[in-house]
């Protein structure tokens, strides 16, 4: 076991960030190319990828969504939104509405892609 010489402090106790990305496939679900911590990423309808999580969280405390391509120009103008967190389930579920420069709801295409970085809280208590 190594010792984390760059430990992460945050302001508030119990936060978890989870960094990743998925790579587009036009009508498809995407590839979850890296996020540890995250179990699936399902599109449906046009636009909208619902992020499945192993661990259930409290609350969801930020977000952050960039976008990228082969070709820059093809995602230039892209945007992104976030739902409320659903913790209902058995496993914590977000849905995130990709949109293009239009504000038209957008699929990723195969040379597309989306990094995103979710910050969590994982318990109620706060500080002041």
């Amino acid at each position: 076991m190594s010792l984390n010489t760059h430990p992460v402090r945050s302001e508030q106790p119990e936060v978890v960030t989870i960094h990743g990305y998925v790579t587009g496939t036009g009508a498809a679900d995407p590839t979850l190319t890296e996020g540890a911590g995250v179990k699936s990423v399902t599109r449906a309808p046009t636009g909208i990828y619902t992020f499945s999580f192993l661990d259930k969280h409290v609350k969801l405390i930020g977000w952050h969504f960039d976008f990228g391509a082969a070709t820059p120009a093809d995602v230039k103008g892209f945007s992104a939104a976030a739902d409320d967190l659903d913790t209902t389930g058995d496993n914590d579920t977000l849905a995130v509405s990709v949109f293009d420069a239009a504000d038209a709801a957008a699929d990723l295409a195969a040379a597309q892609y989306m990094t995103f970085t979710f910050v969590f809280r994982m318990t109620e208590v706060t500080t002041e």
